[in-house]
This record gives structure tokens, sequence and C-alpha cells, in this order.
């Protein structure tokens, strides 16, 4: 019973958590510039914190080292859409609670509580029932460090409900959930082996940290409200400038110091930083004072992460991850980026794709080997380091053959396809490889591979059909065609009709990595090619029916690297 009832209500806390917070994450289209002044002037409107988000920045330390927070509630619309196809997931969830609270009841005290929680959350999966509970569905919240320990805020719907809820949990189980008070704070508190978790009802917010004993005297204060931060996030405007940079929404923005971390681990950090450092008793690495500067220096060149939501609404979820760098190495980094004929397909049942001028980023490569070879570290900890640099700039000496230096970047787009019994059939897919003198990429393929020496392939973009037995019998249809720009390849009948088109499209910049695919048509694909019964099939149908094209995209800009995320909901 108790391994059954704690497998199910871990599955309910994670399927409630994505409910309340937000699941999945995108951004704007590969190679987009970013925002303009008139969206970055309504971003900045729509990320206006809340009086309630404000007064939660106040509590919020101006130099935490990380933080992840909303200042506005999270769309209804989008909200809707989630618990729409989350719906057969509860339901199932609902139905295996009822199967083990139909086991037999025992004495633990461990599963005591665990049957009175299930029976609370029992028929309570769904917008409405978690609501009743005290629960918020479009919540505002808040994980950031008091130094390195975390503190999570969540608003809560009904904070009275929600403490009625423990206290019908605790009469059920006939136990009481262990407390203790800080001033007039009365808070839920675990203490083990030398750590503590609390927990709070503070206003109309629930507030969980945790943290070693020796830290709780300084940690606490500040979670419950009781201590503010000299200064704050209230009033830095760190999470209002970083939306105005990146067109971030107000619905979850986290920033990650790294600066602040490599100071805090050195015992370098300054203010309550160190102080909850010194607390908790870390232990700090010896390292002298040149150690020090070289890692300073090394976190300088990318001193910090920031990501959040460029939209979330019930048509589409998007964000970005940026990884910040100093400005003459993301210039650089910039400069390895590669414009390509076309751009990635807005949809299509999977695609992938590379894009990088290989000759400036192996010249970039040898240039920061033989800086760093010329420079060494002066740390004793990183001369294995050291040797390595000796090692890459050896084998980076070695020379290429010319054709790779023009290399610039693949894609590969798998449009459609059958995949049941294990044998692909009716396979529709295109590739594209771009490359300065690809007639010459083409010349050396003749070379290497037998049944092409014979094939004549004009560089004119005029696709010519490949020999048999080149290809696995799978596909159909093999053609490729070529100028002196690129090489593409179509598999499937009638797909040989793209391949000029495809290679003479106008030059877009290409993301440095993507990887799309349709979730829908995947899920479908899983139904076809896999038993399962109709629970399974329903929860699915489900996620597929909402669920479109979602991509990820690796991009160089000025500004660093950055991930872009979409999801297009239906």
């Amino acid at each position: 019973m108790r391994t059954t009832l704690g497998k199910n209500l871990m599955l309910v806390g994670a399927f409630s958590a994505l409910a309340m917070t937000g699941c999945d994450k995108g951004g704007d289209k590969p190679g987009a510039a970013g925002a303009t002044a008139a969206s970055k002037a309504a971003v900045a409107a729509s990320a206006k914190p809340t009086a309630e988000a404000a007064a939660v920045l106040a509590m919020i330390p101006s130099d935490t080292p990380y933080v992840f927070a909303s200042v506005q509630p999270l769309p209804k619309a989008a909200m809707d859409k989630l618990f729409g196809v989350m719906e057969p997931l509860f339901k199932k969830l609902d139905e295996e609670l009822a199967k083990a609270l139909a086991e037999p009841a025992t004495e633990d005290t461990d599963d005591k509580v665990a049957r009175a929680l299930a029976e609370e959350i029992k028929g309570n999966l769904n917008r409405a029932g978690l609501e009743k509970l005290g629960f918020s569905t479009e919540p505002t919240f808040a994980l950031y460090g008091v130094g390195v320990l975390p503190v999570f805020r969540v608003s809560l719907k009904d904070p009275a409900a929600f403490k009625a809820m423990i206290g019908r949990v605790e009469t059920k189980a006939g136990v009481k959930a262990p407390t203790d008070k800080l001033g007039a704070q009365e808070y839920y508190k675990v203490s083990n082996d030398g750590m503590t978790a609390a927990a709070a009802i503070v206003g109309n917010e629930l507030v969980v940290t945790f943290g070693p004993d020796a830290a709780m005297g300084k940690l606490l204060p500040m979670a419950f409200g009781q201590a503010k931060p000299a200064k704050s996030m209230a009033t830095d405007n760190a999470l209002a400038k970083v939306n105005a940079a990146y067109g971030f929404k107000g619905f979850g923005t986290g920033i990650i110091d790294l600066n602040l971390i490599a100071d805090i681990v050195m015992g370098d950090g300054k203010g309550l930083n160190q102080e909850i450092w010194t607390a908790i008793g870390a232990p700090t690495p010896p390292l002298d004072g040149t150690c020090k500067g070289e890692i300073k220096g090394m976190v300088a060149k990318a001193p910090r992460m920031v990501f959040g939501y460029t939209d979330l609404t019930a048509d589409r979820w998007q964000a970005k991850y940026v990884v910040e760098m100093e400005s003459g190495l993301a210039k650089e980094l910039a400069g390895l980026s590669v414009q390509m004929p076309g751009g990635m397909a807005d949809k299509a049942l999977m695609q992938f794709g590379l894009g990088l001028d290989v000759g400036k980023t192996i010249a970039f490569a040898k240039t920061k080997i033989e800086a760093m070879k010329a420079a060494p570290y002066k740390c004793a900890q990183f001369a294995e380091l050291n040797q390595g640099v000796t090692q890459a700039a050896m084998a980076m000496g070695q020379p290429l053959p010319p054709v790779v230096n023009g290399l610039k970047g693949l894609r590969v787009v798998l449009e459609s396809g059958e995949f049941a019994g294990g044998q692909p059939k009716n396979i529709k897919a295109y590739a594209l490889l771009a490359a300065d003198g690809a007639d010459q990429l083409m010349a050396m393929a003749k070379g290497m591979v037998p049944p092409l020496a014979s094939l004549t392939v004009a560089a004119d973009g005029k696709p010519v059909a490949l020999p048999a037995g080149l290809i696995p019998p799978v596909v159909e249809a093999p053609h490729i065609a070529m100028n002196t720009k690129a090489l593409a390849l179509s598999v499937g009948g009638g797909m040989e009709a793209k391949l000029t088109g495809l290679i003479t499209a106008k030059p877009a910049t290409a993301p440095v990595l993507h990887f799309g695919y349709d979730v829908g048509q995947f899920l479908t694909l899983m139904q076809a090619s896999a038993p399962m019964g109709a629970d399974e099939k329903a929860i699915l149908n489900a996620l597929g029916g909402a669920m479109g094209y979602t991509s990820y995209s690796l991009l160089f800009t000025d500004k660093g690297i950055e991930l872009q995320q979409d999801m297009k909901l239906n």
C-alpha cells in the first residue's frame, strides 16, 4: 500500500507542479533579429509586476546567485489548454489512487498519511478541484537563492482552504505534522541528519525552503519575510531589465549569475551570500590569488545565464535560454554562423540541421588554442588543462582536405513515413549539404563510392536519379542535385521536384543546431507501432491532439549562445 500510494502521490505532485508553473517553453523563429522597439514596449507593459509580485520581489536579494520568478499570473488561456491536455492523465492518476485506496489499510504511520492525502486528492485532479483545495491554477511564483540555499514561494488561491486540507489529513491520519514557530510565524518543520526542510503559509503564499540546521537562523527570517534584504530585486529591477532586453514576458524569467556563484564557492562572496556559505560550513577550495584570478577570468567570458518566456498562449509556448558572453567573444562566435539556401521547414515529421562555417571554426579554434599555449595558466590546479592545450595544438596542426574547410551546413527533413511492423515504408524526405565547391565534393564522392563513378550530375540544380543498390531498398526514388554551393538528396516518389528549389532558395541564417518534430504525429506512430491499452491510447490521443510541431534551435548571437524552444499547440 505504502509503495503504491507513494508512487502515485509522486506522480500527482509532478503533474500538479506542471499545471501550476507551466511546462514546455519555446523561442523566436531561428535567425530572428530579436524584439523590435514596439514589441519591447509591449513586452514591458505585459511584464509589469503585479502588486503581489512586487511584494515578492522585495523579498529577493538583489545579489541572489539565481532566481526564476513570474511577475504576472500564468495566462488563463494557456492554463485552460494545459488542463485540457492533462485531463486524461489526471483521470488515469485518479483511477490509480482509487485502486490504491481499495487496498487494506495498515497501522504504518507513513501509510496512514499517504492514504489521508490520497483521499483529499482523489476527485480533485482538475482545475476546480485543485482550487477547492486552496491551490492557484494561475499563480505567481519565485524560486531564488538566499545565498546558495533555495527558497520557493507560490501564490495560493485560498490559504485557509489549503491549511484546512492539511488539518483534514492530520485528523484522518491521526498524526500531527511537526511544527515550530519563528516569532509569530508558525511553520511545518522536518529535520533529519543535520538538514531541515521548512514550509509555511505566509500571507497568501506557500513558502518552502531547506538547508543545513546551522543556516536556519539566517535563512528562515529571510524566507518568511521577517527580515528583508538590504537591496532587493524590487529596487534594482533586474528582472525587468532582462525582460526588456530579450523580449521576455512576465510569466517566468530566470537569471543565474555565474560570477556570484564563483565568488561564493571560492570564499570571496559578500554580505548575506558569504554569511550563508560560512553558516553551512561549506569547504572553500585551497586557491591562491593567482588561481582565483584565472578562474574569475574564465567565468567573465560567460558571466550569466538568462531565460524566459517570449510567448505563452493557447496556441504557442515559446522561450529563450541565453548564455551571455563577453562581447568580443560573442561577436567572434556569431561570425561562425552561416547562410544556407532556404531555412528550416515550418513543419515536418522530424528534422535536423547544422550550420557552421567549418573553415572559420577551425581557424577560430586554432587561434584560441595557440593563445592559451603561448600564455599557459599559472595556477597549479590547471596543469592538466595546460597539457591538454598542448596536445590539442598538435592535433590541430594536422592538414585537412581543402573541401572540409568549405563545409557550411547540413539539413535533413523527414516529411512523412510509415513505421508500423518495424519496417519503414513510404518515406518522403530530403537532405541538403551546403559547401563551397560542392561540385568538388561530389567528384570526391564519385572516386570513393564505385556506384557513383558512372553517374553524371551537372552543377545546374537539376535532379538526377541515383543508381539502384546505392540506397537501402526501404526508400524509393532516390535523386540527387547540385550546384557549386550545395548538394541535395531526396527519397520518395515526387520529392525530387523539390531539389532545384532547395538548392536555389534565397540564403537565410542557419541555426548552429536545430532539431524539431511533430509531437502529435509521433504519438500517432507510437500507437500504430506498439500494443497498448485503452487508457494509454486516450492519453496519447489527448496529447497528440493538442501538441503540434516542437523545435529547438541553438544560435550564436551578439549576446552569446542562445537556445530557442518553440511548441505549437493545436
